[in-house]
């Protein structure tokens, strides 16, 4: 059986992009322009002919945003490049736009911007459409892994579920038994129908963790389910000269600035957490929390019937799935 510190390293490494974008869309200033920041932060720890092919891309000033920013044609322009022992790790793209030309910026990706003037106010609106960011295998094998997982989920809902009401039932064998269900050496229960619900849990977590050691590929898995569910290349943010007087579906970082978040693969699973089970050692696992059998004991149990793995993917695709317009307003 896998231990909770081994599942926890596993999926830590394939739920952290190894390429990060951020985008930044400042209204400051001249109401009739725009300043656009785009950076792309490459791990230093990820080698792969994926990221080979990024840094390149880079270097030549065939990237995204630099083909973006030449669409654009902004009035002003700056790009730096950050290395590290010659290999590129870090770059920033900015420039400054009439705010007519933003949606151009755009225009190679499944989503509408307008603008829109009143009596001394603007107002923004984002309207994504469905992600074509993905190719039509990675779909495919996002989907599958999707149904797959959702399944592995059912089961592990299941499994801890029989191992609750036992606990239920015996309370004071929690601390052993969750010992026993997280340590990584063959210790076995002396009960035999409660050794056989620790197996049961342990089985569904370590077939919920292989599934992504087994799939891994030049992408991440967080990356591959992001490319298909978001159609944003970059968390956005936006800022205003002043307050936001309106704003729908953006996350609020201050008064004057907003962001659509990117919501992780790894981030949605674990909002499932406390809603079917309760104490959940996998989510524990993925949030990076040190797991301790007593104190696991002794937190309330919750337990459910039969979770239909349909039930659980839809919850999955709604959590990284877009809002349907993001919109903020302010006075200039």
């Amino acid at each position: 059986m896998r231990s909770a510190f081994g599942i926890l390293i596993l999926l830590s490494a394939c739920g952290t992009p190894a390429v990060k974008n951020k985008l930044g869309l400042e209204f400051n200033g001249d109401p009739s322009r725009v300043r656009i920041t785009a950076a792309t932060e490459i791990s230093r720890e990820v080698d792969n002919s994926r990221i080979a092919a990024t840094r390149q891309a880079i270097a030549e000033s065939r990237d995204e945003w630099s083909v973006r920013f030449a669409a654009a044609g902004p009035e002003e322009e700056r790009r730096t490049i950050d290395k590290h022992g010659g290999v590129i790790e870090r770059v920033e793209h900015s420039g400054v736009l009439d705010r007519d030309d933003l949606p151009k910026f755009f225009s190679d990706l499944a989503m509408t911007i307008s603008l829109t003037r009143g009596d001394g106010w603007t107002e923004l609106a984002i309207y994504p459409n469905a992600s074509t960011r993905a190719t039509r295998q990675q779909r495919e094998r996002v989907m599958a892994l999707l149904e797959t997982w959702s399944r592995d989920l059912s089961q592990y809902v299941d499994a801890m579920s029989k191992l609750n009401r036992y606990l239920d039932a015996n309370p004071q064998r929690a601390e052993t038994v969750f010992r026993l269900l997280l340590r990584d050496d063959d210790e076995k229960s002396t009960i035999e129908e409660e050794q056989a619900l620790i197996n049961g849990v342990g089985r569904t977590m370590d077939t919920i963790v292989s599934r992504i050691d087994k799939d891994a590929s030049v992408y991440t898995v967080d990356e591959d389910f992001d490319l298909v569910f978001n159609p944003f290349p970059a968390e956005i943010t936006v800022k205003a000269p002043r307050a936001f007087t309106l704003s729908e579906g953006f996350d609020k970082r201050s008064d004057d600035l907003v962001a659509i978040h990117r919501t992780g693969l790894f981030e949605a699973l674990e909002a499932l957490e406390g809603k079917w089970i309760s104490p959940d050692p996998l989510a524990m696992s993925m949030r990076d929390e040190k797991i301790d059998p007593k104190k696991i004991a002794a937190m309330p149990r919750k337990s459910s019937t039969m979770v239909m793995p349909s039930e659980i993917s839809k919850l999955i695709k709604d959590r990284l799935t877009p809002a349907t317009v993001y919109r903020v307003r302010w006075v200039e």
